[in-house]
């Protein structure tokens, strides 16, 4: 398996949805757990919205009929993640701010379900490198 490319072993119509983690916040392993979830939870959310785009409905369901695979990666910087959040389609997770980061701080980005053969070179940037335990970027 490429590092880089952790579906490089697998078809090229393989779809994966991405997190990407904001690194800069130094969340811990709870934190960033809920995080993600809400992340991911919100990606839903918006497909099963009345009015939701077809396409994008149809690439979720898609997403679920195959397992539902999903990659985490940490963005190691501030200006990394906020590029990340621009260039890539999907959701972001803004937190209120009650437990270790500030209020308002955008936290996790979770992309559209993306096709192995169309992964953007953002996703294989050096400062986006897969998430690994123990979460310690500091």
């Amino acid at each position: 398996m490429n590092k880089r490319d952790p579906l490089s072993h697998c078809p090229n119509e393989i779809l994966a949805v991405y997190l990407i983690v904001n690194g800069s916040l130094n969340m811990s392993s709870g934190k960033l757990g809920s995080q993600c979830f809400q992340a991911a939870q919100r990606l839903f959310a918006v497909v099963h919205h009345k009015g939701a785009d077809l396409e994008l409905a149809t690439l979720i369901k898609d997403w679920e009929r195959q397992g539902t695979r999903t990659i985490t990666r940490i963005a190691l910087t501030e200006a990394v993640f906020e590029r990340a959040c621009k260039e890539l389609p999907g959701v972001a997770m803004v937190d209120e701010g009650l437990t270790e980061v500030p209020e308002n701080s955008t936290t996790v980005f979770a992309t559209w379900p993306i096709k192995r053969e169309k992964l953007p070179r953002m996703l294989c940037h050096r400062k986006v490198p897969l998430l690994t335990a123990p979460m310690n970027i500091a």
